[in-house]
């Protein structure tokens, strides 16, 4: 499994990935990018799943539904449907950078009685009000601290009551990685929370064998 997994992780070395961001997205293997869901995601039905677990998980810190969710890095936007139509989310706000990203959630999110809002980075979160903010398999892919910590910063401006995010923990700091999209960004609960100004840690997953963790901050009393 570890010799499998060095193998897919040479496969997707990319030269200059922090300069060529959006084209890498734009680009990429249509699985990587989360666009589709046939190998190693395990098709849709595990995708749902996996989905209703993280929405489960939410359920414990804040109310889902009628409240706005602002998800960053959406992939197919399957998280939003399934949080939409099962869970009775008021609004879905999701942010990525490749326009092909925003085609395939926008279909998938068509129906007409979902409040849906899709949107190219930079975006300002506040704008949106969010109740809460999720992030999944995205933060691994940031190319470099500043990106990072710009992130974080928008985070907190925008006051949700709760962020979900999903890291890839390399239990040794925090490292960036030029041109290894799948490992750019290495980091920990506890180095982004420093950053993560008048949040806590309430709730960190088991550091998975690949590395993901799925760590839940919500606002200080």
């Amino acid at each position: 499994m570890k010799d499998e997994r060095k193998k897919v992780l040479e496969r997707y070395k990319y030269d200059n990935y922090p300069s060529d961001l959006k084209k890498h997205w734009e680009e990429c293997e249509l699985e990587f990018a989360h666009l589709e869901a046939k190998k190693w995601r395990g098709g849709e039905e595990q995708v749902f799943s996996e989905h209703r677990e993280k929405a489960n998980l939410l359920l414990k810190e804040t109310k889902i539904e009628g409240a706005t969710l602002l998800d960053y890095g959406i992939g197919d936007g399957f998280l939003g449907y399934v949080l939409l139509k099962e869970y009775g989310l008021g609004r879905y706000v999701g942010v990525d950078i490749a326009e092909r990203t925003l085609d395939t959630a926008r279909k998938n999110l068509s129906n007409n009685d979902w409040d849906v809002a899709l949107g190219l980075v930079p975006q300002d979160f506040a704008q949106y009000n969010p109740d809460i903010i999720t992030s999944f398999a995205c933060i691994q892919h940031f190319p470099s601290k500043e990106y990072l910590d710009q992130f974080l910063e928008n985070v907190v401006n925008a006051s949700p009551s709760v962020v979900m995010l999903q890291i890839r923990n390399g239990k040794c700091g925090e490292k960036f990685s030029s041109d290894q999209p799948a490992l750019a960004c290495i980091t920990t609960p506890w180095l982004l929370g420093k950053r993560l100004s008048g949040y806590k840690i309430k709730y960190r997953s088991k550091v998975a064998d690949n590395g993901y963790q799925t760590v839940v901050y919500i606002k200080n009393d």
